[in-house]
């Protein structure tokens, strides 16, 4: 675990072009939030601030919502959808730089060229898991409709249920870019990976979590030191980027390292 982490840092050290590719994230995510600026902005601000908001039993406010803001609600949804398949496919890029980088190589455009062939079954992952989410909302909405009591202690488990498969799938994206997988066999191979070793997953994914997290404070901490905007927001650009490059590399050394010792 731990040289998994220290690979990762010592990968954007050695290799700060690996810092570049990302920044079209920022700059996608902008242009979406202006695009859909409008209708995120009055479904913020009638929900958030309890305006509009239907007096109807809590089981039943799901379909008042989507029936009083269809146009707001299709675009978060259309948003979120996008910027999934923008986080997937970074994590993807990064899986396949860390092969090679292990390999000895470490080519930014090769790892480009094979994110964007493999960019249909990005998609389809994402899709899965979108209907996954779609029918884990529909069963905590019928949770809803039982006695208080039963609800939440249905809705508790269902959600240490949704936690258990999320650590199992976990590793989906490096094993598609690592083993050229398709999604089926990447689901399937990320579950297995993670079966004798859960524990351990949960502890390094919480680590680099944290880490990444601390990244970000350090920015915050010298952000303080200067006033100008331009500055600041330089700032956070680069450790921002730091530590989106660094958990994304961390876990696939980690895939690396316990499936192949590399």
């Amino acid at each position: 675990m731990i040289d998994s982490i220290l690979k990762a840092f010592k990968s954007i050290v050695k290799k700060p072009a690996l810092l570049i590719p990302p920044i079209v994230i920022p700059t996608l995510l902008v242009a979406l939030i202006f695009l859909f600026i409008e209708p995120l902005a009055n479904l913020l601000v009638e929900v958030l601030f309890l305006e509009n908001v239907p007096e109807s039993p809590l089981f039943a406010l799901p379909i008042h919502f989507l029936a009083m803001y269809p146009i707001e609600i299709l675009s978060v949804v259309l948003l979120v959808f996008v910027f999934s398949v923008i986080w997937a496919a970074t994590a993807f890029f990064y899986s396949k730089v860390a092969n090679d980088l292990s390999a000895g190589g470490g080519s930014i455009g090769e790892a480009l060229r094979a994110t964007k062939e493999a960019f249909g079954k990005i998609v389809a992952l994402i899709v899965f898991f979108y209907v996954i989410g779609f029918f884990s909302a529909i069963l905590l909405w019928l949770f809803m409709l039982l006695p208080a009591t039963i609800g939440f202690i249905l809705s508790m488990l269902f959600a240490v249920l949704l936690f258990y498969v999320f650590v199992k799938l976990s590793f989906t994206i490096p094993a598609m870019a690592i083993d050229n997988l398709g999604v089926k066999e990447a689901l399937a191979k990320s579950w297995v990976f993670t079966k004798k070793k859960f524990l351990s997953v949960i502890i390094f994914l919480f680590v680099v979590s944290v880490l990444s997290t601390f990244i970000l404070r350090i920015e915050e901490a010298i952000e303080t030191l200067f006033s100008d905007e331009i500055i600041t927001s330089i700032l956070f650009l680069i450790f921002w980027l730091f530590a989106t490059v660094f958990s994304n590399l961390a876990v696939a050394f980690y895939y690396l390292k316990k499936q192949f010792g590399k």
